[in-house]
């Protein structure tokens, strides 16, 4: 006999999950083969118990009460409450469901229940949406229960981190958005599940991000969203900076473009071997055109100014040293950037910058920088 690899679903012919169906998953997903979803080892206050059928009454998101009566999500996935699912996606999710039918080699929608009676959403609530508006009657779930020893704050606040881990990009479902970790984040930070620590978001997030595939850069710039979005009155604010954000400060300042004049450029301080060519080229074939260059600081991973200070002095330096090393290959001529300009740099630390001003590079300095508000209040 051969091994079942596939078992669809046609939403069309039916609208109620039997007991093969549920053998078929039995056979089809492996949970020793899926250990982030069902290894218990994995879990700190919840325990997968197995997949089963329940009535689709026995669904809810009841926000009357404690745990035990089912307010852990409310009317959305909580993990996914500031997000959700724009029209296109609501589409796709249609099309998706039309066009793949139900998949019984996926994971299913995942429950926590306390009573083994009644049962909350953990991941699943569009799919869930889908199954309502095509009429099923009933669900096939992986069930999730709490563990022993543990109180219901410390089921929440795991519960609230699986929300976003749980959600798969198979279809049809969405996965889990950038602002739905960092909204996850904010709930874990306000209900002091974590401290607003960078660090310790960082940790909280990093498990969503990963289930996803959002890369290390992007958690750095979400954790430091997070730590904003939580500070309290007269907190100090820190601009977590990429690329598409230093280009959206650049868009926002004061420092405008005068076509056929100057030209800003924005560049990582990272980059600075690389930028080094890429701008001596552009430069060369606009010569009546100065570029100014703002450099940022990408993601600070301690918050310190002398981060920021090192970052942006690394770039300067790095700059300075290639056209030294040039003009020492030529036998010592001096040499200028030309119509290339060490400008400045983006500010990010509101305790020891002002926020909509540049730090502009110090005459003959070694990479220093000054803001002129400063300059002119001392």
């Amino acid at each position: 006999m051969s091994m079942i690899t596939t078992y669809k679903i046609k939403y069309t012919e039916m609208n109620a999950f039997t007991e093969e169906h549920l053998n078929a998953l039995n056979k089809l997903i492996v949970p020793l083969a899926r250990p982030e979803m069902y290894d218990n080892e994995n879990f700190k206050t919840v325990e997968f118990v197995g997949f089963r059928i329940i009535n689709a009454d026995q669904l809810t998101t009841d926000l009357g009460g404690s745990l035990t009566t089912y307010d852990i999500y409310g009317k959305t996935q909580q993990a996914r409450v500031f997000g959700g699912v724009d029209d296109e996606e609501e589409k796709a999710l249609d099309r998706s469901f039309k066009n793949n039918d139900v998949k019984l080699n996926l994971d299913p929608m995942s429950v926590y229940t306390a009573d083994d009676n009644t049962f909350s959403i953990i991941s699943g609530h569009r799919r869930n949406g889908r199954f309502e508006k095509y009429n099923f009657v009933n669900r096939i779930v992986a069930v999730y229960r709490r563990k022993s020893g543990v109180t219901e704050e410390q089921v929440m606040d795991e519960l609230s981190q699986l929300g976003n881990i749980f959600n798969p990009s198979n279809p049809p479902s969405v996965p889990a958005k950038e602002y739905d970790i960092v909204a996850e984040g904010i709930r874990a930070v306000q209900r002091g599940w974590i401290s607003r620590e960078l660090s310790q978001i960082q940790n909280r997030l990093a498990p969503q991000c990963k289930s996803v595939g959002i890369g290390d850069i992007k958690l750095s710039q979400m954790a430091v969203d997070v730590l904003n979005a939580t500070a309290t009155a007269g907190s100090p604010i820190v601009l977590p900076m990429g690329e598409e954000r230093a280009q959206e400060w650049l868009a926002n300042s004061k420092f405008k473009d005068i076509p056929g004049k100057i030209k800003y450029k924005t560049i990582s301080y990272s980059t600075w071997g690389k930028s080094f060519s890429t701008m001596q080229l552009e430069a060369a074939k606009n010569p009546n055109v100065e570029y100014r260059i703002i450099v940022h600081p990408g993601v600070l991973t301690n918050l310190s100014v002398e981060q920021y200070d090192d970052r942006i002095a690394k770039f300067y330096n790095g700059w300075y040293s290639i056209l030294n090393a040039i003009s020492v290959n030529n036998n010592g001529i001096k040499l200028t950037f030309g119509n290339i300009v060490l400008y400045g740099a983006i500010p990010v630390l509101s305790e020891f910058h002002d926020l909509t001003d540049l730090c502009y590079f110090a005459k003959d300095s070694e990479g220093e920088t000054y803001q002129k508000r400063a300059v002119e209040a001392a």
